[in-house]
């Protein structure tokens, strides 16, 4: 067989068992109970997320047939290169942008922490959220310490001095490499004020620079003032 038709057997051999693997996936998720709305989160994020499944497969590969196979760069969101030490603000009405560059620098190998408004069962069933590989926090007003599901394992906050300094001990473990996504800014402003939040988030920023971590912060500039999102603003490395 010539090299020509050996490549374009494998590409309708990949090609085949992607379209397969896709149209399952759409399947499963017709015999789910989402809502219209909540399958077009989830087929967004997923798709976001396409990157992130190639890497892995790629490794998969390499480490099973030991043949080098070259990494395919890109940036994380919208051609914006990422350096550790970032501090990044999504302007977005739902953190699917936000969630998707914090899974795809997760499987790159790095710690997760997520804070997170949302109820993480969620954010792991919408967002791809994996409960199991990542620290989470909910921020909420439950009486609870943490609320186990499956193999989920999530905190429950809503003091923002031991939130501080839970998020500063995971930042600190020995190798850096710590990646902490915030989403509920304007529930920490509606229950705080915005100065203490903004103290809040310069702390973070100033120790995610120091231990070269990442920092991404989710916000809806519409449900903030606007003289307070510009504040944020400059707090922050990258905007997006």
């Amino acid at each position: 067989m010539g090299e020509r038709e050996e490549y374009a057997r494998g590409y309708m051999k990949g090609y085949e068992e992607a379209l397969t693997e896709a149209w399952s996936d759409v399947l499963s998720l017709l015999g789910s109970s989402f809502s219209p709305h909540e399958l077009r989160i989830i087929a967004r994020t997923r798709k976001g997320m396409v990157g992130q499944a190639v890497e892995s497969r790629r490794r998969e590969l390499q480490k099973s047939t030991g043949a080098l196979l070259p990494v395919r760069e890109e940036a994380t969101q919208k051609g914006i290169d990422l350096t550790e030490g970032d501090s990044i603000l999504v302007r977005e009405e739902r953190p699917e942008k936000a969630f998707s560059i914090f899974n795809r620098l997760v499987d790159r190998g790095m710690r997760g922490m997520s804070v997170t408004r949302t109820d993480p069962f969620k954010a792991a069933a919408r967002y791809g959220l994996d409960l199991t590989g990542c620290n989470a926090v909910w921020l909420t007003r439950i009486e609870k310490e943490e609320i186990r599901e499956g193999e989920g394992r999530v905190l429950v906050r809503s003091n923002l001095a031991k939130l501080s300094s839970e998020i500063r001990e995971f930042l600190s473990q020995p190798g850096g490499g710590g990646v902490v996504l915030l989403e509920g800014l304007e529930y920490l402003v509606t229950q705080f004020d915005f100065r203490p939040v903004l103290k809040f988030i310069q702390m973070v920023r100033e120790q995610v620079s120091y231990t070269s971590g990442f920092f991404i912060i989710s916000a809806d500039a519409d449900a903030v003032d606007e003289r307070e999102y510009r504040l944020l603003e400059k707090e922050m490395t990258l905007t997006m």
